[in-house]
């Protein structure tokens, strides 16, 4: 058992080793200019798909569930933090502390919607839990697109330019953490077995 700790340890330190020099690199590149502000554009975007398919990965992947209203969640999530960066907080706060505020209640009200759309979908089965998720993530287009603070069809103007691409990267880097820890802990290998046999 000791053994296994140990190598557990060395992993999460290897690991660990590996991001901060990942993050050295990058470092380097945008001091020396080579990324222009496009490719960093381009980059952020890479890191926040790359948040998206780790939590699809969660459920999909660990749990063995089929769920196709995922981009819903992460819509009432952005939207939620975009109008609190844009509209609540007041412009005086640092932005690192702004965009940590937006970020957990963004991630607030996705839970929520995900507890809503959760608890009936506990009584399914199958392709159903598919179908209500689906459902759940046309009628968030249909909101989005139709409310006009949100923008509407033409999207959200105007938010303020918190997010960094350090942030990204870090952030990216934290939800992979938090992903396998939880796939490694008690509850995790609960997700797993739920995987193997529902029953």
């Amino acid at each position: 058992m000791d053994n296994l700790k140990r190598k557990e340890l060395a992993a999460w330190l290897y690991n660990l080793v590996l991001a901060v020099a990942v993050y050295i690199g990058l470092s380097y590149v945008l001091g020396a200019g080579f990324l222009s502000r496009y490719w960093q554009g381009v980059l952020m975007l890479v890191f926040i798909n790359i948040i998206l398919a780790v939590s699809l990965n969660l459920v999909t992947g660990f749990l063995g569930q089929l769920t196709l209203g995922h981009a819903g969640f992460m819509s009432v999530g952005a939207y939620t933090a975009a109008l609190m960066t844009k509209n609540v907080l007041p412009k005086t706060l640092p932005s690192l502390a702004a965009l940590t505020i937006a970020m957990l209640v963004g991630g607030l009200a996705a839970a929520f919607c995900g507890i809503l759309i959760g608890v009936p979908a506990l009584r399914l089965r199958g392709d159903y839990i598919a179908i209500i998720t689906l459902g759940f993530g046309e009628i968030i287009r249909v909101i989005v697109e139709s409310l006009t603070v949100t923008g509407g069809a033409k999207g959200l103007r105007g938010i303020p330019k918190l997010f960094t691409l350090p942030i990204a990267y870090w952030t990216t880097v934290l939800v992979i953490a938090c992903l396998v820890a939880l796939i490694h802990s008690r509850h995790g290998r609960a997700i797993l077995s739920i995987r193997e046999d529902e029953v």
